[in-house]
């Protein structure tokens, strides 16, 4: 995967670029493949009643709706997402050609894995686990060039709510951020709401960006669940000590290194 200096310097300016490619569809379709199997296998074990005929021969996107919509307390789909980091198809994305060459096509030397990938399902005018504005940074990002792959596994629409990016903020470096209410992870200054852009992605696009790039989740307005992949890569080369992280939760060198900002 060869990116042209234009979109380079896209990537550098705006902190990120949609890059789209038949090989990125393809990649979709045999996750989602797979995942189906997955879904219909939790289903069939659970003790739910959700008539498992109705979910055969449908695609990955109708059988989460439905399964959404037929259960009581997340109780299927919740399984499934804490599955999905078990899973590995899921887990081989980091070691996926299509991902390593857009890596290394920003600028990435030797691609080593920022976390797990990590799945959303964002569910229809649930906003609970929405993350607020933040820097992929914060949780995982241990050289200065580190970067997000974001895309959809289903067809996304604008109602159920693109990713918003506001762009060239990765020039900013780290921001200082606080825990909201929630339990998320927010900045502590507020920005322009006017400045951010939602990035339409279409099934054979994928969204790659800066851990600098502040970003934060859409509202899902729809009836659909929204389901998308995130997958992360520090660059070796480029780090400033040997450690990893492969939790959802701010590392000890992050910590340390904003609090080391702060007293200079």
């Amino acid at each position: 995967m060869n990116i042209n200096k234009e979109d380079f310097k896209k990537f550098s300016e705006q902190g990120f670029l949609v890059i789209k490619s038949k090989e990125i569809a393809q990649l979709k379709d045999n996750l989602t493949t797979y995942l189906s199997e997955i879904i219909l296998h939790i289903v069939k074990i659970s003790k739910i009643k959700i008539d498992l005929k109705s979910l055969i021969g449908k695609t990955f996107h109708e059988q989460i709706n439905l399964i959404v919509n037929k259960e009581s307390n997340q109780y299927i789909s919740k399984q499934f997402f804490e599955l999905n980091t078990s899973l590995l198809p899921v887990i081989a994305l980091l070691n996926n050609d299509l991902m390593l060459n857009i890596a290394k096509a920003v600028g990435i030397q030797k691609p080593v894995a920022g976390t797990l990938p990590v799945m959303r399902l964002d569910r229809p005018n649930n906003d609970y686990h929405s993350t607020p504005l933040h820097q992929d940074y914060w949780y995982s990002m241990l050289s200065d060039n580190s970067i997000t792959i974001w895309f959809g596994l289903v067809p996304l629409t604008s109602d159920m709510g693109f990713l918003e990016v506001f762009p060239g903020t990765h020039k900013k470096g780290l921001v200082a951020f606080q825990n909201n209410d929630k339990g998320h992870f927010t900045t502590v200054e507020e920005y322009d709401e006017k400045t951010k852009e939602s990035i339409k992605l279409e099934y054979d696009e994928i969204l790659v960006f800066s851990q600098y790039l502040l970003h934060k989740s859409g509202k899902n307005i729809s009836n659909k669940t929204r389901v998308s992949i995130q997958v992360r890569f520090n660059d070796f080369k480029a780090m400033e000590k040997i450690a990893t992280s492969f939790t959802t939760k701010p590392s000890v060198f992050l910590q340390n290194k904003q609090k080391n900002s702060k007293q200079s």
